[in-house]
């Protein structure tokens, strides 16, 4: 078979477009909810779903055009989508990581809640989520 490689990858290009439209549409139902919460949370944080979600979109999109030799840079540009992904991802974890969200989350389960401190709850999201 001498398919070009963005015809190989055009089952991931529609997956990913998928997801860019739904998390998308999820960003802008949590930001909606903050809103009606009261809760102010920055746009940038309530987005990084849907820029992660492009960030993956451009990644295989430069990669099919790579591979495909109709890309005159080097695979180091093809691998820059992937590096604003991780740093999306390290973004969030801020959020996800806050002494607040700790303190939020410890009085809505209270008795239920799995950590003990702050460290403990740290900890778990930083390696393992």
């Amino acid at each position: 078979v001498s398919w070009a490689w963005p015809a190989v990858f055009a089952p991931l290009f529609i997956c990913s477009g998928i997801s860019v439209c739904c998390s998308c549409a999820a960003s802008s139902e949590a930001q909606k909810l903050e809103a009606e919460q009261g809760e102010q949370t920055s746009p940038i944080l309530i987005l990084i779903p849907f820029l992660q979600s492009v960030c993956v979109l451009v990644f295989l999109a430069l990669l099919s055009v790579y591979l495909d030799g109709r890309l005159g840079a080097s695979f180091l540009a093809v691998m820059v989508p992937l590096l604003f992904y991780e740093a999306f991802g390290i973004l969030s974890m801020f959020k996800t990581s806050s002494t607040t969200t700790f303190n939020k989350l410890q009085a809505e389960h209270q008795a239920a809640f799995h950590f003990k401190t702050y460290q403990e709850f740290l900890i778990n999201n930083v390696l393992f989520k």
